[in-house]
């Protein structure tokens, strides 16, 4: 027989090809993405072709709206919470399943995930149903109003569960500008540092924890006709506030206008000089002085920048000194006398980052 003809012989006589292996897509959100080592390690006995992707964000409707034909899975964890849905696209079903997992997902909850994953894929591959239709889940996961019940209606089934929202804190880290008023025309001005973390407690509302940490710039306080003695200081402050923010604007963007209130209390340090202006006078002994005062901000804010956002507050503010202070010559005259109540404002500037 003629070589040719003998190859094509042994070739049509050899084993057919395998048949090719099922496909299976896993789709995680950024919180899930630890699942994928036990999940390549439950689904490695399978034959199947594992095909990977990872979403900052799973939306099931537009997931449903596409022309399914493989078994997909997609996992999302956020919040204390764990989303799993197994799709079986050849025949229009989906399982859901929601398990908490409010410390993350650790080496028991990937395992317990990874099992319900595994026996649903070895069911499908062996022809099962599971779930339900996608017509199901999308009547759930978009629920139309219900009608008016009945006198003797029956009670309504549980209302499928909401995904929970994601609850961000704000980090801001700025450099700190501000002047308040000391009475009889005198404005001091301190420079320093602000750090704020903020919860979001809602759509528009945050509640936080804020510190001003600033130093005192040198500063001479106007002395009174024909005084002989002025009075300089410097020192620094703190200040640590309890801080509300209202936001009044958020674009689709992440740049956001929003209203801070801030309530809290304040410690400043002062070293004071007695400065002769004539050389007959008695200038005394420099003194330090510890001033705890209470303090209120209120202003306005914002963020723009997708991520680490630059950020700005303007705020009016008003602080409370809790120890009244006199500054008196030898001779018992008044020098200078701070006010108790100092209006003035406060200027930030710098970076913002959200946190999940």
């Amino acid at each position: 027989m003629p070589l040719p003809l003998l190859l094509a012989a042994l070739v049509a006589l050899g084993p057919s090809a395998e048949p090719p292996s099922e496909q299976v897509r896993v789709v995680l959100s950024s919180e899930a993405a630890p699942m994928r080592p036990t999940l390549e390690g439950l689904l490695g006995g399978f034959e199947v072709e594992l095909a990977w992707e990872e979403a900052e964000r799973l939306d099931p409707r537009l997931r449903l709206d596409r022309e399914l034909d493989a078994i997909e899975l997609w996992i999302e964890t956020e919040a204390g919470s764990t989303l799993v849905y197994v799709v079986d696209g050849r025949h229009g079903r989906v399982l859901l399943r929601h398990l908490d997992t409010p410390e993350g997902l650790s080496a028991v909850e990937r395992e317990e995930i990874g099992q319900l994953v595994e026996s649903s894929v070895e069911a499908l591959l062996a022809g099962a149903e599971i779930g339900m239709t996608r017509e199901q889940l999308e009547s759930e996961l978009e629920p139309e109003p219900e009608a008016e019940p009945e006198p003797e209606a029956e009670l309504a089934p549980a209302p499928a569960p909401e995904v929970p929202r994601r609850r961000a804190w704000t980090l801001d880290t700025a450099a700190l500008g501000r002047g308040y008023g000391l009475g009889e025309g005198a404005m001091h001005f301190n420079l320093g540092l602000w750090f704020a973390a903020t919860r979001d407690l809602g759509p528009r509302l945050g509640l936080g924890l804020g510190v001003e940490a600033a130093a005192l710039l040198p500063h001479t306080l106007p002395a009174p006709p024909q005084s002989t003695l002025a009075v300089e200081f410097v020192g620094a402050q703190a200040t640590t506030l309890a801080r509300l923010r209202v936001d009044v604007a958020k674009a689709a963007t992440a740049a956001k206008v929003y209203l801070p209130i801030e309530l809290g209390a304040g410690l400043e340090l002062r070293h004071t000089t007695i400065t002769a202006l004539a050389p007959q006078a008695d200038p005394g002994d420099p003194r330090v002085e510890l001033e705890p005062s209470l303090a209120l901000r209120a202003g306005v804010g914002g963020r723009i920048g997708p991520r680490d956002a630059l950020a700005f507050e303007l705020k009016a503010s008003l602080d409370l000194g809790l120890r009244p202070l006199r500054y008196v010559a030898t001779d018992d005259t008044v020098l200078f006398e701070p006010w108790t109540a100092r209006p003035g404002f406060v200027l930030v500037i710098g970076w913002s980052r959200q946190a999940r």
